[in-house]
């Protein structure tokens, strides 16, 4: 923007139709909006006493309008002059000012809205600021923003006068600053609210109106928990999750408990992703074609789906199986520039005409006078299976996992006749089952806390004289044949406090946990960045990683009931891998406990 430098006279010509010549000569501003350009005279003149001419040097012109619009064809530098006329300039001699107008395409006319919610107010500037452009918002408040489209959660009730700035060279070395007032004096703040941005894999979150530490319980759409205000939390896998949080406001009579929840999408960047393509060739041998093709520092290796069906570090392999079947193929890859997600796996199904087994087995987990039976395989709508089964009382089912419920206590013989249509014959398998009546084979436990003292409670109550039970506290403390126990821990941490149970009316021991969390204000526990534990969720095998040895394993239901995976160990890359099968699986959450020779780890895990 030009400034005019010369001698100004000062007019107090009046003509009748009210025109009064406050500035000799006349001047002209301008501002850019694409390749449109606002135009600005000082003064305003009055026609027909006066005649102003404009020549937009493009060729076109105008004719006695004040302030004019002009759209040019395209950008570039143009010679704009004003010409005017009127007695009280220069005695009414023509007047002309010309300046440079460089038309760079760039949107210079900026404003912003806003919608408030509670104490939350959303903000939208248009038109959006790209580069070179620099936005910087004032919250009015003490706080600042460097982002189109802010949200911003107050922490007070009270009126702000808002300002965003807008620095672009396109439109001139003076940045543009707009405001508005925001104002928050009524807001609602019996109304709660969470909002957030993401910067890849974590999330920044923030709740109004702000509250004591545990009042505020955080959900993160995948298992994991947490308390307090304004939580920041670093999700394992890119996706939609939908994160809640409950709040209490004892203070709002009518509405004391509320939840908010949004979902949030995390991402990271498309050179830490990869996938693969197959072809069958024939019935067993299947081309793979990984897409992009991984190299240094990415290391991969490819897992077919069955034991010793490992691959390191080979694009694009060609590979036969060993017989018919379904597969489940990963490809596994670590890479340590994706600090995010240094370890990403994607798997795909594969069939190669799979008749199926001709053998079955079953389990079952008693309940009082209740049986739940399980069995591999499972049938489908695909494979034709046909399950049988004879409970031992006269009575029968078909189908998978029944439940069956007995009159009376006693020893019962529960066969089941599986039939696969590719086998030749039918197989039965037969057990005999005791039931007892009792209904002491699944504990829960609870706790409540009071400073460091935790206050624990089993149900039911047990009976040393029949059954072997006991608390681990998770700090190297136990208490052995004690119900309901309470425990003073020694500092502030989190512990895994377990309850143990050998009761000999029931089919296996049982292990049940709970994490007490003791600490004035807990924050976002992440696992160890040496342990990755995926893919979680988790539909055919599930991988353990840890660069230490691994001692013992045990994976325990959400019924508290022991299961013994059977896991495959190999090495690679100085990582010790567990391999687990987990087709036979029921769907649900399990605990995985893993005893190395330095520590315990317990993990959540969820099967599909």
């Amino acid at each position: 923007m030009n400034r005019f430098i010369g001698r100004i006279t000062f007019c107090a010509f009046i003509f009748s139709g009210g025109f009064l010549c406050a500035q000799c000569p006349p001047t002209f501003t301008y501002t850019l909006n694409g390749l449109q350009v606002h135009f600005n005279n000082q003064p305003d003149f009055l026609f027909p006493q006066s005649a102003l001419f404009w020549d937009f040097g493009d060729g076109n012109s105008l004719l006695n309008q004040n302030d004019p619009i002009h759209t040019y064809a395209s950008t570039g530098q143009y010679n704009v002059c004003m010409t005017s006329t009127s007695m009280g300039c220069n005695a009414g001699q023509p007047q002309v000012f010309c300046q440079a107008v460089n038309v760079t395409g760039a949107l210079c006319i900026f404003d912003f809205t806003f919608t408030i919610v509670g104490n939350t107010v959303y903000f939208d500037n248009v038109p959006n600021a790209t580069s070179p452009a620099i936005i910087t918002w004032d919250f009015g408040d003490g706080g600042y923003f460097n982002a189109n489209d802010p949200i911003k959660t107050y922490n007070n009730p009270g009126i702000y006068n808002v300002c965003m700035t807008v620095t672009n060279p396109l439109c001139g070395a003076q940045p543009i600053t707009v405001c508005h007032t925001v104002d928050l004096s009524n807001a609602d703040t019996c109304v709660f609210s969470i909002s957030h941005i993401v910067d890849g894999l974590t999330g920044f979150f923030q709740n109004t109106p702000q509250l004591p530490a545990d009042d505020i319980v955080w959900d993160f759409g995948n298992g994991d928990f947490t308390t307090g205000n304004n939580p920041t939390y670093t999700f394992w896998y890119p996706g939609d999750y939908i994160v809640c949080a409950t709040a209490q406001l004892p203070q709002c009579s009518q509405n004391p408990l509320q939840m908010d929840c949004d979902t949030v999408t995390v991402t990271v960047p498309d050179s830490c992703l990869f996938s693969f393509s197959y072809s069958v060739t024939n019935n067993l041998t299947v081309a793979f074609n990984n897409e992009p093709d991984l190299q240094a520092p990415v290391s991969f290796y490819w897992d077919f789906g069955y034991i010793g069906g490992i691959l390191s570090d080979v694009n694009d392999p060609v590979h036969t199986f060993p017989e018919a079947g379904t597969y489940y193929v990963c490809l596994y890859g670590y890479n340590l520039s994706c600090p995010d997600l240094p370890a990403y796996a994607f798997c795909e199904y594969i069939s190669l005409v799979d008749p199926g087994p001709c053998t079955a087995t079953f389990g079952y987990a008693i309940d009082s006078l209740t049986v739940y039976f399980s069995h591999n395989p499972i049938a489908t709508s695909t494979n034709g299976f046909i399950l049988d089964w004879s409970f031992g009382d006269g009575e029968t089912a078909t189908g998978n996992n029944p439940v069956h419920t007995y009159d009376q206590p006693g020893n019962y013989i529960v066969c089941l006749e599986f039939f696969n249509p590719s086998c030749t014959q039918a197989y039965l398998i037969c057990d005999t089952v005791e039931v007892t009546g009792i209904t002491n084979c699944f504990p829960q436990i609870s706790h409540s806390l009071n400073g460091l003292t935790v206050y624990f409670q089993n149900t039911p109550d047990y009976s040393p004289s029949e059954a072997w039970f006991s608390w681990i506290f998770g700090d190297g403390s136990a208490a052995l044949y004690t119900n309901d126990p309470v425990h003073t821990y020694s500092g502030f941490g989190s512990y895994l406090a377990c309850f143990k149970l050998v009761d000999l009316h029931c089919s296996d021991s049982v292990i049940v946990c709970d994490t007490i969390k003791l600490a004035p204000g807990i924050t976002v526990s992440i696992f160890p960045d040496d342990l990755f534990l995926f893919p979680n969720p988790v539909q055919h095998r599930l991988f353990i990683i840890i660069p230490e040895k691994i001692q013992s394993l045990e994976i325990m239901s959400s019924t508290g009931h022991l299961i013994n995976p059977g896991p495959e160990t190999y090495s690679t890359n100085n990582q010790n891998i567990l391999s687990i099968e987990t087709f036979q699986l029921a769907q649900g959450v399990y605990l995985l406990k893993i005893q190395t020779d330095r520590r315990v780890l317990v993990r959540k895990f969820l099967k599909i």
